[in-house]
């Protein structure tokens, strides 16, 4: 309700949501949104109830993406405590991570984070209700491909087909007819997400790669900027496509047990600490499915989740000497602890077995 108008939303949500909000079809479709068009649908109304130009138009806005999480902790509290569901739940919404989408204008990311973990704990149980969340999660943001072999993983093998041809389905009522009405703009709306990288941004593994370039500001003063190498912008982002997707892959054709939290947990990692352009907010998928693994599978108060998000707010909010490699040393022993419990699950666990009376 205090959030100031993010950074990136006049430049990427706002035109899509404000054309469809003043009930503007063509505005809406030829918009060159970043994102999936499902947290467009969902915040236009209530910025046109509050006047598209306005300051709450935004928040009310993001105010329909963080009930996502609400939502989420709503779902894993009848099988917690209660001093364990409400700390979870205001680890879920209150931190560093969630603050920093507001400011830089993305709250559709802990939406589709909502969505992701929310269709991991319903695929067991309830594989059609998993499938709509799915493709819902694939209708908000890119990134959510790399959840679909967790979710096929947590569910019944004789049920993926069924739960997979769902979520396409939903997906593709929801952004084939956006994609459809302006071609063109839906195609060059990918490119920046693909391979508009520039600078170098702090915390990621890739540091040692920056070009140190400085930019005269003018009056004799100049600031020490951070590049992309030419040759990592074209393949930085879908390396990370090719490795989480694939790794995800081979998880799904495997025959070890795998904890599918636990590895889409570290898949989100993997996406974040690999892209140049990371931001603390691009962790909260693997911080949400992070909390949710600990109070539902580990059956514990999720302390590993608050420390991550407390890392991470202090590396990419406090501007600290050697953040890069703060970064790698949380990161990499993450990764690799959470490797360990993806692939160590005990014969007969499956992830969701929990909410099976949910």
């Amino acid at each position: 309700m205090t959030s100031q108008l993010g950074t990136d939303y006049p430049s990427d949500a706002e035109p899509a949501i404000s054309s469809l909000a003043r009930g503007d079809i063509h505005g809406f479709v030829s918009a060159p949104v970043q994102m999936g068009p499902l947290s467009v649908l969902l915040r236009a109304p209530v910025a046109a109830l509050a006047g598209p130009n306005s300051i709450w138009a935004y928040r009310l806005g993001a105010l329909v993406c963080l009930l996502a999480l609400v939502a989420l902790a709503a779902l894993i509290a009848p099988r917690v405590s209660a001093g364990t569901g409400l700390l979870a739940a205001l680890l879920l919404i209150l931190r560093p991570g969630t603050v920093d989408a507001l400011h830089l204008g993305h709250p559709e990311e802990p939406l589709g984070a909502a969505l992701c973990v929310t269709a991991l704990l319903l695929a067991r149980d309830h594989p059609i209700g998993s499938g709509i969340v799915l493709g819902a999660a694939l209708a908000t943001k890119q990134w959510a491909l790399i959840a679909i072999a967790p979710v096929l993983i947590a569910a019944v093998p004789a049920q993926r087909v069924r739960l997979a041809a769902v979520a396409a389905g939903v997906a593709a009522l929801v952004i084939v007819p956006v994609a459809a009405a302006d071609p063109h703009a839906f195609i060059s709306a990918l490119d920046h997400p693909a391979f508009g990288l520039s600078a170098m941004r702090t915390g990621n593994l890739w540091g040692f790669t920056a070009i140190t370039e400085t930019v005269p500001l003018g009056s004799g003063e100049s600031t020490v900027v951070y590049l992309v190498p030419v040759w990592l912008q074209h393949i930085a982002h879908p390396l990370v496509a090719a490795l989480t997707l694939g790794l995800g892959a081979a998880a799904l054709r495997g025959r070890r047990n795998v904890d599918p939290l636990a590895l889409f947990a570290l898949l989100m990692l993997v996406r974040c600490a690999l892209d140049p352009w990371n931001h603390a907010y691009y962790h909260t998928p693997f911080i949400v499915a992070l909390i949710v693994w600990e109070v539902i599978e580990a059956r514990r108060t999720p302390w590993l989740g608050a420390l991550s998000a407390a890392w991470i707010g202090l590396v990419f909010d406090c501007s600290l000497p050697l953040s890069d490699v703060l970064y790698a040393v949380w990161a990499l022993p993450m990764i690799g602890w959470l490797s360990l419990r993806a692939m160590r699950l005990e014969p007969g666990q499956a992830s969701g077995q929990s909410l099976a009376a949910a």
